[in-house]
């Protein structure tokens, strides 16, 4: 069985501790992680306008984009549970499609990114087509389409916080690391996880809005490289502070995960 839960305040330590040992030990795969996620961000907004037409087109392309960027920083994302959980230090980036843990761990993000954009595409396939939607513009959601894609958003965010815990399992090869197990774990406790989650990503959501008003002031060109320097050091900083806070609410929650499928 697993220990008690930590409290909010260990759970906000081990978060920033974790955070300095990763970016100690793994800043050159986090570096890597960071530059493809804003390689396929800047992608994904031009790709799909480029070469789709329609507004469902562009955002079946612009999905696909998004979850290749997925399978390719699963490698710092595995690496860094790893770390925190075992003590393992990654130097190789390696896609390994061949690795059965590799290929399990990438798969699930590619089915939580799935499952976090069912909320857009509902919208786009509940709005009707009329004139001014193909020309750029789509009709504003009327009430009764808001409030069932806002009730299908809350249903996805509470399962994707039941399961958070099971991409650390499924890092470190936990023996019941499976959807069905990572649900019965956080039973009780998805409140605990969103305010464990939330709590450590305030800060560094404060710097952001604080920067972000400073660099608004001017519009020159080292401003803009201070500004691409100062988001890709606050989205590696992001990153890694969602990867250690689910691998210490696994290691926290674990219990079924732990146990092997014939227990």
């Amino acid at each position: 069985m697993t220990s008690a839960r930590p409290s909010f305040a260990a759970v906000f330590i081990a978060a920033y501790w974790d955070l300095h040992r990763v970016l100690r030990a793994l800043w050159p795969l986090g570096l890597i992680a960071v530059l493809v996620l804003i390689g396929f961000a800047f992608a994904s907004l031009v790709i799909p306008r480029m070469l789709v037409p329609t507004v469902v087109g562009q955002t079946i392309l612009k999905q696909a984009i998004d979850l290749i960027s997925l399978v390719l920083i699963a490698p710092f994302l595995s690496a860094t549970h790893r770390f925190v959980l075992l003590g393992e230090v990654t130097r190789r980036y390696a896609i390994d499609l061949a690795n059965p843990r590799f290929r399990l761990f990438s798969g699930w993000l590619i089915i939580l990114g799935l499952l976090a954009s069912i909320p857009a595409f509902l919208l786009i396939a509940t709005t009707p087509a009329g004139p001014i939607y193909y020309v750029g513009s789509r009709p504003a959601p009327d009430l009764r389409q808001a409030l069932i894609v806002f009730a299908v958003g809350i249903a996805l965010f509470v399962f994707l916080m039941r399961i958070a815990i099971l991409l650390p399992a499924i890092a470190v090869d936990a023996p019941g690391a499976t959807w069905q197990n990572a649900v019965h774990d956080s039973s009780g406790n998805t409140w605990f996880i969103f305010f464990a989650s939330l709590l450590p990503f305030l800060p560094v959501l404060l710097i952001v809005v604080a920067l972000g008003a400073m660099l608004r002031m001017s519009n020159s060109l080292p401003i803009a490289l201070v500004r691409l320097l100062i988001g890709g050091a606050l989205l590696l900083i992001m990153l890694v502070l969602g990867i250690v806070i689910a691998t210490r609410l696994y290691q926290a929650l674990g219990d079924r995960l732990n146990q092997s499928l014939k227990d």
